[in-house]
């Protein structure tokens, strides 16, 4: 088909896309990220050039849970995106699974951004360039030493308890994986709870 052809030019001629979203729990920098938006920035004149549009064919809410938090209720969305790449002429068609939560409105725009930066990534394997394919974490952060450091091997923080302590479902610490770039045994070891695995979730997937 001749918009994988595309598909596959838009590949070869795309550059690295850095992490410049950054993430901070209590004013400190913890990690860095390639927002959706930087993403869409880089590969948007590929596909213009090549007259391909990606736009949402349909799309499914798959689950839907509430939970309390200190801001009143969380809500968590899980919805199946159905996208279509296409010249005009030829279709192809990616269904990816997206998962937001908010306190408000958001969870389900949420959802979508994370399902469509994870196709932008993967259909047209974006590289970070100082670390390939972005599938490392970011440096450790080092605080000053007249403060305690943070022990986590993969550099991310041990994060504060909450008032749950139910462990995080498999479903959140995949998303988070896949937002982040960090792997699943990494964020297993450091035993998140729902409402932290939340707060990841929600920091990863705005705007």
């Amino acid at each position: 088909m001749a918009v994988l052809k595309k598909i596959i030019k838009i590949r070869d001629n795309l550059k690295p896309v850095k992490k410049a979203g950054k993430v901070e729990y209590n004013g400190q920098f913890r990690y860095s990220y390639q927002s959706v938006e930087d993403i869409i920035s880089m590969v948007r004149p590929l596909l213009i050039k090549e007259g391909v549009t990606i736009y949402i064919d349909n799309s499914k809410v798959t689950d839907y849970k509430e939970s309390p938090s200190k801001s009143g209720v969380n809500r968590f969305i899980q919805i199946r995106v159905k996208f279509a790449i296409s010249d005009g002429e030829d279709t192809i068609y990616s269904t990816i699974v997206g998962e937001g939560m908010d306190s408000g409105d958001k969870a389900i725009y949420k959802a979508i951004t994370g399902a469509t930066k994870y196709l932008y990534k993967e259909l047209f394997q974006v590289e970070a360039g100082e670390d390939d394919y972005d599938r490392t974490p970011s440096p450790r952060y080092s605080r000053p030493a007249t403060q305690q450091r943070y022990s986590g091997p993969d550099g991310i923080a041990p994060l504060r308890s909450t008032t749950s302590t139910e462990p995080a479902s498999a479903k959140q610490l995949d998303y988070i994986a896949k937002l982040s770039g960090f792997t699943l045994e990494s964020l297993k070891k450091k035993k998140l709870t729902k409402a932290k695995a939340s707060e990841l979730i929600n920091n990863l997937s705005k705007k």
